[in-house]
């Protein structure tokens, strides 16, 4: 579990969300060939929202996600993909100068949503071409001053908000079926003493 400061709090009303520094993006094909999606001083605040189904980023760091999995832009159901779109995977680095990377690896799977209407109901959709099968992406377009890291990503983590602290701490999910959990509870120390993870001895 690597712990992160909740940096510049973003507060609705009485609100504050849980915040965080995100540092760099990248992407690894089917090929295994990783690119850098972020440039190297790449450092923006980002909310964790377990309320938002999507990945909510600036225009350009959509584009080169929106030509590498080829998605469309439908008026009225957002960027659509192919349900069978290449093997990728995407991983996000969390923290500062001051605190350890967290470093969250997430599946394609993640990224292909059903297309769902105004009233919740799945419907079959395709692309421009008329015959491929079509899923909703997982990113779109922020018109916001900070970014949110929703469901598309949470999925893929263990978070633990400690709020006495102000402090965010994040540990890559294991979804393997061999490997039975073992997820104990943080102690009076907090999540900055729980780096690493894995036993009760280390919170």
């Amino acid at each position: 579990m690597v712990p992160n400061p909740k940096i510049s709090p973003k507060t609705t009303l009485s609100i504050t969300t849980p915040t965080v520094n995100w540092t760099s993006l990248t992407l690894t094909g089917d090929d295994g060939e990783t690119t850098a999606l972020t440039l190297h001083n790449f450092s923006v605040p980002a909310v964790l929202d377990s309320g938002t189904t999507l990945t909510y980023v600036p225009g350009a760091l959509l584009t080169p996600l929106v030509k590498y999995f080829n998605a469309e832009l439908d008026p009225r159901y957002g960027y659509l993909i192919s349900c069978s779109a290449p093997n990728a995977s995407l991983t996000y680095s969390l923290g500062s100068v001051d605190f350890p990377q967290a470093n969250i690896t997430v599946p394609f799977s993640e990224l292909v949503l059903p297309v769902i209407d105004q009233e919740g109901n799945v419907i079959p959709a395709v692309l421009k071409d008329g015959t491929t099968p079509a899923c909703n992406f997982g990113f779109a377009n922020s018109d916001l001053s900070f970014n949110v890291i929703g469901d598309t990503f949470l999925r893929s983590a263990y978070v633990v908000y400690d709020l006495d602290k102000k402090e965010v701490g994040i540990a890559q999910a294991d979804r393997s079926s061999s490997t039975p959990e073992n997820i104990v509870e943080i102690g009076e120390g907090g999540v900055s003493v729980c780096v690493g993870g894995g036993g009760s001895e280390q919170c």
